[in-house]
């Protein structure tokens, strides 16, 4: 099939002005609650719990692997259409009601979607990360429907949303692919909403190592710190360090390098 051709409208990479906003308006920084961001810039070890500092990358943003639904020819055409800008810990994207103009892709670092309760309290829609891209549920929306705060420093791309809505219309292959994404970001939704339903905070890591892990021990690669996996699972960080150590002390688990994983084989299906 003959792939219809589309502007790309590149620019070079520019770097974002600290705290400068999707609509390219100056943002106040501070203004969203930004759990663990002490710890963005460094890496946890895993018995420990000490920071470890990351050493600044030399060779800029590293071009990322797609995710399994996201293909290489979708990857090549967002980046065509795209400007990269380099973030900080503590950068706003975008904010909640403001004009939904971009679908993102993080090349490098973490961006987390917050919204926020009656109280205040903050509540972690996703966290994307490399290789995932992130308001792509507001393509077809007037405003942005929850925060997105930078969690850990990396590198964006920017995409406008009419140049990838046009090629949702013109780009039969490109749709399938989109679809497919969506379809992915459904089902690991659905996962996280069930998960959440559950009471406990051991039920709640269980569940994610069935849902999320690989292999016959359910082995789960932990990205950012123990915080960020708190806050992926909806506890505080207290409760997540009780039940890791408590289902250390009984055998149900094993942890070390980054890693989570069931002690003994797990069969599921």
């Amino acid at each position: 099939m003959r792939r219809a051709h589309v502007s790309s409208g590149c620019e070079r990479p520019v770097r974002l002005r600290r705290g400068a906003g999707d609509d390219d308006r100056p943002v106040r920084r501070g203004l969203a609650r930004r759990p663990s961001i002490g710890h963005a810039a460094g890496r946890r070890t895993p018995r420990s719990g000490r920071v470890v500092a990351r050493a600044p990358d030399p060779a800029g943003p590293r071009r990322v692997q797609p995710p399994a639904a996201m293909t290489p020819t979708i990857l090549d055409l967002l980046r065509a259409c795209g400007t990269g800008h380099d973030v900080r810990a503590g950068d706003v994207v975008f904010r909640q009601a403001s004009p939904a103009r971009h679908v993102h892709l993080v090349e490098r670092g973490a961006v987390r979607l917050v919204r926020h309760g009656p109280a205040g309290e903050p509540v972690v829609l996703h966290e994307a990360r490399a290789g995932e891209l992130f308001a792509e549920a507001s393509i077809d929306a007037r405003v942005y429907h929850c925060d997105a705060v930078v969690v850990e420093p990396g590198h964006l791309l920017r995409i406008p949303g009419e140049r990838v809505r046009a090629l949702i219309r013109d780009d039969a292959d490109f749709a399938r692919d989109w679809s497919s994404l969506l379809a992915r970001q459904l089902r690991a939704a659905r996962a996280r909403i069930e998960r959440l339903s559950l009471r406990s905070a051991a039920d709640r890591l269980r569940h994610l190592l069935v849902s999320d892990g690989t292999g016959p021990h359910c082995e789960l690669v932990v990205e950012g710190t123990l915080k960020d996996l708190a806050h992926r699972l909806g506890l505080t960080h207290e409760s997540l360090y009780r039940t890791l150590a408590a289902l250390e002390r009984d055998g149900t688990i094993e942890r070390g390098d980054g890693r989570i994983r069931f002690r003994r084989r797990t069969t599921t299906g």
